[in-house]
């Protein structure tokens, strides 16, 4: 081992609790006599594995994915570190809402006041690089005084073609979105549901956080692009 390569692996900081637990695996393997140069090798290759990992990935930054679907591939159940999703087909959409009726009222709303109408944050996740918000809104129906319909939406694009847009609506899911299909997938313990458009190739997922039920559809971005921005919402 030459001594640039050793002052390289000297300065790669190393977590107590793993310096703890390699300790362990040694005792462990001094136990064992017979056994004993299997079991060091082994704890040696853990320790060595442990450091490059801990390298490349510090902590704090792991990456979400157990198994990553591979570029222009789809995976029907994907793991996640926290979690899975399971991407269902042709899940019913709500049917469009009946606007116009008596005494009904539209109004477009600034961010601000539907913020303040839900009562939270509206729900956002971290947009994928190289995307931007091009179309942001927020209406709501009113009759009588009374919120009849409301939601607010933002879609993201990038400069390829790629689209993904969020829903959100007050104690309910958005009009016109996904809103049925079981909840067969978990992100960090909380249930939601995830599929694919078999025709068009679209991603969808929906969940309630906040009160608020929340609808994100991808067109023409990746697998593991999507994924990354739903596992956003959950951090």
């Amino acid at each position: 081992m030459s001594e640039q390569y050793k002052s390289a692996v000297q300065k790669i900081p190393v977590p107590p609790e793993l310096i703890e637990r390699t300790a362990r695996a040694v005792r462990h393997a001094n136990k064992k006599p017979p056994r004993a140069p299997l079991y060091m090798g082994a704890a040696a290759a853990a320790v060595a594995a442990a450091v490059i990992l801990y390298a490349v990935w510090p902590a704090g930054t792991p990456d979400i994915f157990v198994t990553k679907p591979a570029d222009g591939l789809h995976m029907e159940r994907v793991e996640l570190t926290d979690g899975f999703l399971v991407f269902q087909q042709d899940a019913e959409k709500s049917p469009p809402p009946l606007l116009g009726g008596p005494g009904m009222v539209r109004e477009d709303w600034t961010t601000a006041q539907y913020r303040e109408f839900l009562g939270a944050d509206i729900p956002s996740g971290s947009p994928p690089k190289g995307m931007a918000v091009a179309e942001e809104s927020a209406v709501v129906y009113t009759a009588n005084g009374k919120v009849y319909l409301d939601w607010y939406a933002a879609l993201y694009r990038d400069g390829d073609g790629g689209a993904i847009e969020v829903a959100v609506s007050k104690g309910k899911f958005p009009p016109g979105h996904v809103s049925e299909g079981r909840d067969t997938s978990e992100i960090g313990g909380k249930p939601l549901a995830a599929g694919v458009d078999s025709d068009t190739g679209a991603y969808w997922a929906r969940f309630v956080t906040g009160g608020a039920g929340v609808s994100v559809k991808g067109e023409n971005v990746s697998q593991e692009t999507f994924i990354r921005f739903l596992h956003s919402f959950f951090e």
